[in-house]
């Protein structure tokens, strides 16, 4: 009797289908990146051609505000929000998820406009300042919180493609509209806030009239009582949130000063003028770094969320692996291009006026390496639902970078600020480093692993 063949069996497929999809992401998300980008650069040749540095410097002085705004009212409960974004699915409770931190974030951001208002107006009397400037850098942020609140929302649901189209719709209106503005009302900082305001807050409007499905906007909870009662979180929900969210408020002051701290104090010691040129060198080497960092953290961050909630910790050690790895290399090739390309990149994208800066460019981009490789350990941490440890290491480095940027501005002027950049990036590194293995070995022990076996 002549042996049966067997069937030939199929080959399994080369890539996953999780893996497929993580790939489609992240080709979204280099795309929304690379054309917010590309509008930077061309955004700051054109704002650098009609701007004096001082008044670039200005502008980036009250952006720097903005910022602080954003971190204090925005960052602690969209982080929140992203973080529990994975829990909250499965337990059907997106809806209230979003109603609690919309309406934090909402009452948050009205008090931090009011504050910017007030103190504005005081501000801009003793200065003998418009204040329309600081009425419309508190329209700003406002508009800001609200932007960044519902891309983390849309970034945590894993829906790339409407982030990245609203990214680099907003990315190609600030600037353009910024002209627009300068030459209707003239070369002003006012001017350059009133175009950012209409292409943030336009963009969010069109998106609302439109009807875009912001996410978790509409989704039914089976715990409402009906379909028209708002869904609520219970009280043990919402304690475990806050507890996340609270060590975040002052993390975003801490962050901010180790971040941005330097311009003010270049400001301070050397005049606006000064710190118009660094801003210019510090934007323009600091956007490929951001882009890069982000096509990595919106990409990879969900999945390794819900790695961590899963508690998976075979697809978390190789989420964490490829993210730390992947970024370094890139990050450290762009050190050596920013070495040997700083006059070539500063005469392309920058005026004139502005291209002294070149020399600030290696030893910020060195910094920024350090920080962008600082900032993986670091979402590590926020995975881990470790804020406090987060707290704990940009309160260590915003005490260093105020302790070392000072004195070196005081010696060596614009350089001395430059030079100070990796120094306290390279002491965050270090701490974040030390501070995410002592939490992910607490994990490792606390958590068993539950995957499937392949």
């Amino acid at each position: 009797m002549t042996p049966q063949t067997p069937e030939p069996q199929p080959k399994p497929p080369r890539i996953s289908f999780a893996r497929r999809k993580l790939l489609g992401e992240g080709a979204w998300v280099v795309v929304g990146k690379l054309s917010s980008i590309l509008a930077a650069f061309v955004g700051m040749r054109l704002l650098t051609e009609y701007l004096h540095p001082s008044v670039y410097g200005h502008v980036g002085l009250l952006i720097g505000l903005t910022g602080l705004g954003n971190l204090l009212t925005c960052m602690p409960l969209s982080q929140a929000a992203f973080r529990f974004y994975p829990e909250m699915t499965d337990s059907n409770d997106l809806r209230g998820l979003r109603r609690l931190a919309g309406t934090l974030l909402y009452r948050a951001s009205l008090v931090l406009m009011s504050v910017i208002v007030v103190v504005g107006s005081v501000y801009a009397f003793a200065k003998d300042q418009p204040f329309s400037m600081y009425l419309f850098l508190a329209l700003l942020t406002g508009a800001e919180v609200a932007q960044t609140f519902e891309q983390n929302l849309l970034g945590a649901a894993r829906r790339q493609r409407p982030v990245a189209i609203w990214q680099l719709t907003v990315a190609w209106g600030r600037p353009l509209l910024a002209i627009l503005a300068v030459i209707v009302f003239g070369a002003h900082a006012t001017s350059v806030l009133i175009g950012y305001f209409v292409a943030v807050a336009g963009t969010w409007l069109l998106l609302r009239v439109f009807r875009f499905p912001f996410e978790g906007a509409s989704t039914p909870s089976p715990s409402a009582e009906s379909t028209t009662t708002p869904a609520t979180l219970s009280s043990s929900q919402r304690s475990q949130i806050m507890a996340y969210a609270w060590p975040l408020v002052p993390l975003g002051i801490v962050g901010w000063v180790h971040s941005l701290g330097d311009r003010y104090i270049i400001e301070e010691i050397i005049g606006l003028e000064a710190a118009g040129l660094y801003i210019a060198a510090y934007n323009l080497i600091m956007k490929p770094y951001n882009i890069t960092e982000g096509v990595f953290q919106q990409t990879l961050l969900p999945a390794y969320n819900q790695a961590i909630s899963s508690r998976n910790i075979g697809q978390e050690r190789r989420l964490f692996r490829a993210w730390f790895l992947g970024l370094s290399a890139i990050v450290l090739l762009g050190c050596v291009c920013v070495y040997f390309l700083n006059t070539w990149v500063a005469t392309l994208l920058l005026a004139k006026a502005y291209r002294p800066s070149a020399t600030l460019m290696p030893w910020l981009g060195l910094g920024f390496a350090f920080l962008a490789i600082a900032h993986v350990f670091e979402w590590r941490l926020y995975s881990l639902k470790a804020t406090r440890l987060v707290l704990l290491g940009q309160t260590i480095a915003a005490i260093t970078s105020i302790a070392v940027a000072i004195p070196m501005v005081l010696k060596y002027k614009l350089m001395g600020a430059a030079m100070a950049c990796p120094l306290y990036y390279a002491l965050y590194l270090l701490t974040m480093f030390v501070l995410s293995q002592w939490a992910i070995r607490q994990y490792y022990r606390s958590k068993p692993d539950t995957a499937t076996p392949a």
